[in-house]
Parts: C-alpha cells; sequence; structure tokens
C-alpha cells in the first residue's frame, strides 16, 4: 500500500480509533499502582497519540503532497530528473495514413516495410504473400493495407477495429483539406465506390463490452456483397476492448491467417470457405509484436 493510498489512511484513522477507545475502556484498571500497569499504560498512551498523530499526518500529507511515496519519506528515492522538451512536435496517431508534407505511413507499410524484409530474409517474392494483423488503430490499418495494397497483403485482420480514419486532436488535419485521399482512407467509402480486391479480411468483436459490434456486422454485410473480397468474423459472447480480448482471438486469428497465406505465389490456394473463425489455433507466436516468416516463405506482421 503506497503512502498516499486511501487504504493506509484508512488503517490509521481505524488504529487511532480503537486504541483511544481501548485506553477508556481500559483506564480504570491503569489506576492501580504496580509498576507493569504503569508501563502498560505508558506504551498504551504512546500508542493512541502516535496512531492519532498519524492520520492527521497522512491527511495533511494527501493534501499538500508533502511525500510521495514511503521511500520519498525516508529519503531513499534517488531517481533522477529527465528534462523532456515541450517545444519540440509531438508525434501524432498518424491511421496508417500518407498525410500530405508529413509521415506517409501506409508507403511505409505497403512499400519500404516489404522491400526492407525482404532485402534481408529468405520470403517469398510473389504476389501476395503477407498478411497483416492490428488490434484497434492496428486493426483499422491493417484492413486498410489488405484492401489498399492486395498485391502485398493478401490477407488482413482487425481485432477490434473501426473502419474509417477518426479526426480528433490525437490525430491532427490528417487529410489537409485532400477529399479524395479522406474518402480513400474511409472503408465503407472504399468498399461502395471502388472496385472489390481479391483479398480475405477478418474483423473481430464481442457481443458485450465492444463498442464496434453493430459497426462490424455492418462491415460484413458490405464485404459480402463484394466479390472477391472474402470476409471471416470472431465474435466473442463478451470481452472489452482491451488485451485480454485480443489474447482470446489471437490463436484463431493466427490459424486463419496461416489458412489464407497457404500456396500464396505457388498457386490458388485452398483455404476452407469463409465464416465464423473459431475452434482450436495451431502454431505459436514468438513475442507479441513484430511477425514471422513461415515454412513457405509467407511472412505475418502484427501491429499494436
Amino acid at each position: 500500500m503506497g503512502l498516499t493510498s486511501d487504504e493506509v489512511l484508512a488503517l490509521a484513522v481505524l488504529s487511532g480509533v480503537l486504541l483511544f477507545a481501548g485506553t477508556v475502556w481500559l483506564w480504570p484498571r491503569l489506576a492501580r499502582r504496580t509498576w507493569r500497569v504503569v508501563i502498560g499504560g505508558v506504551v498504551l498512551l504512546f500508542a493512541t497519540q502516535l496512531a492519532v498523530f498519524a492520520a492527521v499526518g497522512l491527511v495533511a500529507n494527501q493534501s499538500f503532497g508533502f511525500y510521495g511515496s514511503w521511500a520519498d519519506l525516508f529519503g531513499r528515492e534517488n531517481g533522477q530528473g529527465v528534462v523532456v522538451d515541450h517545444s519540440a512536435d509531438e508525434p501524432a496517431d498518424g491511421e496508417c495514413v500518407d498525410v500530405p508534407r508529413g509521415p506517409q505511413t501506409e508507403t511505409f507499410f505497403a512499400k519500404d516495410l516489404p522491400q526492407a524484409v525482404s532485402a534481408h530474409y529468405r520470403v517469398e517474392r510473389g504476389t501476395g504473400n503477407w498478411g497483416i494483423v492490428g488490434n484497434s488503430t492496428g486493426g483499422y490499418c491493417a484492413l486498410k493495407l489488405a484492401l489498399h495494397h492486395p498485391d502485398v497483403y493478401a490477407a488482413g485482420a482487425g481485432l477490434s477495429a473501426y473502419y474509417d480514419a477518426p479526426s480528433d486532436p490525437t490525430t491532427g488535419d490528417l487529410f489537409q483539406g485532400d477529399e479524395g485521399r479522406k474518402n480513400r482512407a474511409d472503408l465503407w467509402w472504399y468498399l461502395k465506390n471502388l472496385p472489390a480486391p481479391e483479398t480475405s479480411l477478418l474483423v473481430t468483436s464481442s457481443k458485450s463490452g465492444e463498442t464496434n459490434y453493430k459497426d462490424t456486422w455492418k462491415f460484413i454485410e458490405r464485404v459480402k456483397d463484394r466479390k472477391p473480397t472474402r470476409v471471416s468474423s470472431i465474435i466473442l459472447e463478451s470481452g472489452g476492448h482491451n488485451f485480454n480480448t485480443w489474447r482470446r482471438e489471437i490463436p484463431a486469428t493466427l490459424r486463419w491467417l496461416g489458412e489464407r497465406l497457404e500456396g500464396r505465389g505457388r498457386g490458388p490456394a485452398d483455404g476452407p470457405s469463409d465464416g465464423p473463425a473459431d475452434g482450436p489455433a495451431g502454431g505459436q507466436v514468438a513475442g507479441s509484436t513484430g511477425g514471422s516468416v513461415g515454412e513457405d516463405g509467407s511472412v505475418e506482421m502484427i501491429l499494436k
């Protein structure tokens, strides 16, 4: 329990009250003149006053912030300060967008990263041998990259994804007034107005706990009408927008991804028909973020 926690304060107050009540209750017995009684009375009075002063001190410390921790109170806090330059430009949430006169995040994932990995690792160089997985913002990025660049990403899985790029203080002005870029980043608009690409998508949500549940079903219906794009889903009974939910979805997601990438670059894949991606999962993941290269040369990238 920390020095400034309510639990410590409550314990000190409770101790003071109990010791005070005990002193009042035992006081008639403490009137005796034996040395044991005298010592007991002194100890009881000292403990009562100590508890009362501790409670008062904790209240004052919470109000004025004299000490932030036990180590600080006893002079053992030795962590050094770090200077942060707040005048520097802070990174923004780029939503995997090529921002005019700004970061070219979509180009990085669609072109620069595959070229860099292919230059250093033995990966399949055929069309559509990469898969991409992301959660939340990363889920939106994964779906968008699979739709925009099916020649690179043959499969994209969005765990708890949303389906268009938000505009808020964390993103800044991503499109600089360019309606074409804004529309292209909106997956609803993209699927309605542009030719459907040959790629596979996986979306996830939960009936209780996720805010994207209704949008996810709408997205599934939209994609189902846009052949040859394929869509699968993982729908949990309950699960919030957090890593515990995504850990439950990742095994089936990786199994689905492996099926979609199997045999890419050497001929048509003979994977199962699209539908809910459930059931036992195979394979292992080394690390919580990054990627892996399959035995067939396929590449799976995981975005956080």
